[in-house]
């Protein structure tokens, strides 16, 4: 069983439309999909309809997508909610409308998708981490503005237990979801940071997101451990921007798409390459062993045996 999973990374998310473009175009199909925070949205979106079409569908829903779709409002407005203490930046009521406008219209619950369809959140009072579709009846809905209500931007998301918050706060590349549902082979689209230069002074954001990057680091780098001591065939494919781009900047989804692409389309290649080689050291290794004289080896200590019958 095949499952793409797909980490958060808001609006780099766009990263992801371009591997999935990659992977749909050489053949590959997922059977699950699972994701956290945007991750979620393209896998709840592609898992409608699990075709090439729909990976062009998305892009074109990219495309469209402003800031103001999902983050609303001047920054005096931000201010305004800051003072009044209203518990995020930004209000989530626009965004509902947007997933309510272009995910609607598909799906209800995860019972109408037509691939099994997995998404993370966060418990915001117990810290546990709650797969949402993990039961048919789950409101798609519902799992998507849960996933990605991201503190301090979005405020959080009430369920029927409590409130939640985004996913990748407990698992930003949910793999072990996948495992749990039965997946033996794992394509992993992980949205990594691109480089930055080191800076000279380290100022209190720079060092609260460092701290947040180790520990997340330390989260996937379980999972793949987990993924080998399963023996799940795992192809971590990391899609990073060309250049550093915001969470929050819709701008370069174009290029985001673009570069998606081209890095899964590498990773292929050399997939593609991996048994090519492992062939032709097999070969060699079976010529070597027909022509080289092992020693023989006498067995000391164990009586002969007349097989019966």
């Amino acid at each position: 069983m095949i499952a793409f999973v797909m980490s958060g990374g808001g609006s780099r998310g766009a990263l992801q439309v371009g591997a999935l473009r990659a992977l749909f175009e050489h053949g590959l199909r997922p059977n699950m999909l699972v994701g956290t925070s945007v991750g979620g949205l393209n896998a709840a979106f592609m898992a409608a309809e699990p075709t090439p079409d729909r990976v062009e569908k998305l892009a074109s829903l990219w495309r469209q997508t402003r800031r103001v779709d999902v983050y609303p409002g001047y920054p005096v407005h931000v201010v305004w909610r800051v003072v009044t203490g209203q518990g995020s930046l930004y209000p989530n009521a626009t965004f509902y409308r947007y997933l309510h406008r272009h995910v609607a219209p598909y799906a209800e619950t995860f019972a109408d998708l037509r691939l099994p369809c997995y998404v993370t959140a966060t418990n915001l009072d117990t810290g546990a981490m709650r797969v949402l579709g993990a039961k048919p009846t789950d409101k798609v809905l519902d799992a998507l503005m849960a996933t990605t209500a991201l503190p301090p931007l979005h405020p959080p998301y009430r369920l029927d237990d409590g409130d939640y918050v985004d996913g990748g706060a407990v698992a930003l590349l949910p793999i072990e979801v996948a495992l749990q549902y039965g997946a033996r082979e794992v394509y992993a689209l992980h949205i990594v940071d691109a480089p930055t230069p080191p800076v000279g002074r380290r100022t209190l954001l720079h060092i609260g997101g460092r701290a947040i990057g180790a520990l997340v680091k330390r989260q996937w780098q379980d999972s793949v451990s987990r993924c080998a001591q399963s023996r799940v065939r795992l192809h971590h494919i990391q899609l990073m921007p060309l250049a550093a781009v915001s969470m929050t900047d819709y701008s370069r989804t174009d290029d985001l798409i673009q570069a998606g692409y081209d890095q899964t389309v590498a990773y292929l290649a050399q997939m593609q390459e991996a048994p090519t080689w492992s062939k032709r050291a097999w070969g060699r290794a079976e010529t070597w062993l027909r022509t080289v004289k092992l020693p023989e080896v006498k067995m000391v200590g164990l009586r002969e045996q007349t097989p019966s019958g």
